[in-house]
């Protein structure tokens, strides 16, 4: 789960196709173990910030975007998504499972 690139393939209650949202790239994002810190992409702009964890619950505080201008909606969609986000999990095929409560939101 750490020191990884966990790469979005799924976004829950997304009214527009995956990659029409996501045209050029997938948003990833990347756990320090060492400073609870983040960062990634949201498929458009760079990202970072901390993250709090305790078990397996998780919060994000996003710190620091770029502000390139993105067209398709995937980055506010996956922004808004994450800050909703306050569980996780680890699926049988070890893919990082990103939960609001015990539904998963992201993957």
């Amino acid at each position: 789960m750490y020191d990884i690139t966990w790469e979005l393939e799924y976004l829950s209650e997304s009214q527009k196709d995956f990659k029409e949202m996501y045209p050029d790239k997938n948003p990833f994002i990347q756990l320090k173990k060492a400073n609870t810190q983040f960062s990634g992409n949201t498929g458009c702009n760079d990202f970072g910030g901390i993250y709090h964890q305790k078990v397996n619950a998780i919060r994000f505080e996003i710190q620091r975007t770029t502000m390139a201008y993105c067209e398709s909606g995937g980055e506010e969609a996956f922004l808004k998504m994450l800050s909703q986000i306050n569980r996780f999990a680890i699926d049988n095929d070890g893919k990082l499972l990103l939960l609001t409560d015990d539904i998963p939101m992201m993957r």
